[in-house]
């Protein structure tokens, strides 16, 4: 028999060694799982921030704040956390969210320099390639005084006089519209809405002296007040991981596709503001021309006249007296403080005390007889309205129990560190308040009435000695705190002291359904939607 020579075919459970390059495969996803696991045990047990409570994802990656945040109610999961952990809480690996209202002076006060986080630099458009800051956006302090100084008369008390008129204008509008639309009638109105438009076209008129056409239009023009709140949730979600923005809209190669919207309100405001700078410029030409004809050394050419008393005005008059000081793109800075936050904050606010009032008659008639008593002309003024002290109660609650703000006002501990709620931590630590938690404190509101009732009369019935009321003044954090403050408090509360009672004297409202609750999302601003009602002459 012939023996068979062919090569046997070795059985399929036989052991070969691997080949190097599975050795490398190897090696390379062992190493990267143990630096990954070092990297989590880094963040996770960092020195000084390893015992602070908190959610245990958040303790080594941002990305648990950027979903929560990213789910649009983070001031009810921040409250959450508090009420089960304590005064802080670690929402971050390097993030801490205090709640003691005490430590509000020491984080923000004037004493220490805490400066804003990198969340606030995503806030910040790109024009021509270079960040456009609001005053609410700088981050550095010596930038911010800079930036604040050539305008901060415009917003003192001294000048709301100045801009009365503008807010009558407007006022006259939306009385008129709410007449002719809806009044005795069976239409149900989305006063939300109006309000939402008459705050965007009063920061025009107070800022241009022109209004948006919001209220004539009856309509978001220009889609803008959607344009803005896409990019305040691009900035609320995104600022979480605040390295997110230079890969996304702060890219060179694709950035135009995620900033679409933060350019968008940047163009809006410009085509407003650009004629007005065009004039400006014009004048500063006759002017220097009439000077060169009249060979008049004292005469002043560098400045151009505006007899106008709106924001832009003085916008312009400082940026000629500080030319040089100041980058020129910050004129649009200073009009994008008004346009960005003073309509939202304004909107939420009127938006709030009209659904409180609505849902609890006792406040809305006890307000009503303090109106009537005061005997108020057609067109109330500040001057009348804002010594009324239930009024100024009823306001302060409503933005206490559905504060504007509702995520952490970020600020960086300064070198030296500082100790919050006994607690040490080290400088480059990120910590801050969240306003909407902090109005929840029953150790400084809870004292006399609920937290969560709506209870003006806190505000009015202070303990012998008034320590009680003292407290919550200090740690009423509407309009932020501190040496960065907002800027336009006094402006937002001009608009609300007049237009509440020109209404309420104006019209008798009813909720359409007193039962149905108000759609909130939180993309930094609480916003509210459904405010439906039926519209009655009073």
């Amino acid at each position: 028999m012939a023996m068979d020579t062919s090569t046997a075919t070795p059985p399929s459970n036989s052991f070969e060694p691997w080949s190097s390059s599975y050795w490398t495969v190897v090696l390379l996803l062992a190493l990267s799982i143990t630096t990954g696991i070092i990297y989590i045990l880094t963040q996770r047990y960092q020195p000084y921030l390893r015992s602070i409570p908190g959610p245990f994802l958040a303790s080594f990656t941002d990305l648990w704040r950027f979903v929560k945040v990213n789910q649009l109610r983070f001031e009810l999961t921040l409250q959450e956390l508090h009420d089960r952990y304590g005064d802080l809480v670690r929402v971050g690996p390097n993030c801490i969210s205090v709640g003691d209202p005490r430590e509000i002076r020491q984080i923000y006060g004037i004493s220490r320099l805490f400066q804003k986080s990198e969340y606030y630099r995503v806030a910040q458009p790109l024009i021509n390639g270079k960040p456009v800051a609001s005053l609410f956006m700088i981050t550095n302090e010596d930038a911010h005084k800079a930036a604040k100084r050539p305008i901060a008369h415009a917003y003192a008390m001294t000048s709301l006089l100045d801009y009365e008129p503008f807010v009558d204008n407007t006022s006259t509008v939306l009385v008129e519209r709410l007449t002719s639309l809806y009044a005795d009638s069976d239409k149900v109105c989305d006063i939300g809405e109006w309000l939402q438009w008459y705050a965007f076209d009063v920061i025009g008129e107070m800022t241009m002296s022109r209004r948006f056409g919001f209220l004539e239009q009856g309509r978001d023009v220009g889609t803008i007040i959607k344009t803005l709140n896409k990019s305040g949730a691009y900035t609320a979600i995104v600022g979480q991981m605040p390295w997110l923005d230079y890969l996304l809209a702060k890219n060179r190669w694709w950035g135009h596709l995620f900033s679409r919207d933060k350019m968008g309100v940047s163009k809006f405001v410009l085509s407003f503001l650009q004629p007005r700078i065009d004039e400006a410029a014009l004048r500063r030409r006759e002017r220097k021309k009439d000077h060169d004809d009249d060979d008049d050394d004292d005469d002043d050419v560098t400045t151009s006249t505006d007899h106008r008393k709106d924001f832009t005005a003085k916008f312009i008059a400082a940026s000629e007296r500080y030319s040089g000081k100041i980058p020129p793109s910050q004129l649009l800075g200073w009009s994008l403080s008004n346009i960005n936050a003073g309509s939202d904050t304004t909107a939420i606010t009127l938006r709030a005390i009209f659904h409180f009032l609505l849902l609890h008659p006792a406040c809305l008639s006890r307000l009503l007889d303090e109106l009537h008593s005061a005997e108020l002309g057609d067109a109330p003024t500040f001057r009348e309205t804002s010594t009324l002290p239930y009024l100024g109660a009823v306001i302060k609650e409503s933005l206490r129990l559905h504060t504007p703000v509702g995520l952490i006002l970020e600020r960086v501990v300064p070198q030296g560190g500082v100790t919050l709620c006994g607690r040490h931590f080290p400088a480059g630590t990120v910590v801050g308040c969240n306003p909407a938690v902090i109005h929840q404190d029953a150790r400084v509101f809870g004292r006399r009435y609920g937290v969560r009732e709506f209870r003006p009369e806190r505000w009015l019935e202070p303990p012998s000695g008034g320590e009680e009321l003292a407290e919550m003044e200090r740690c009423f954090m509407a309009f932020g705190a501190g040496k960065r403050t907002c800027i336009g408090k006094n402006i937002s509360l001009l608009e609300v002291h007049k237009l509440v009672p020109l209404l309420l004297m104006k019209f008798k409202f009813t909720l359409v359904d007193p039962e149905k609750s108000l759609t909130i999302w939180n993309t930094f601003f609480v916003h509210q939607k459904g405010l439906e009602v039926y519209v009655e002459k009073a």
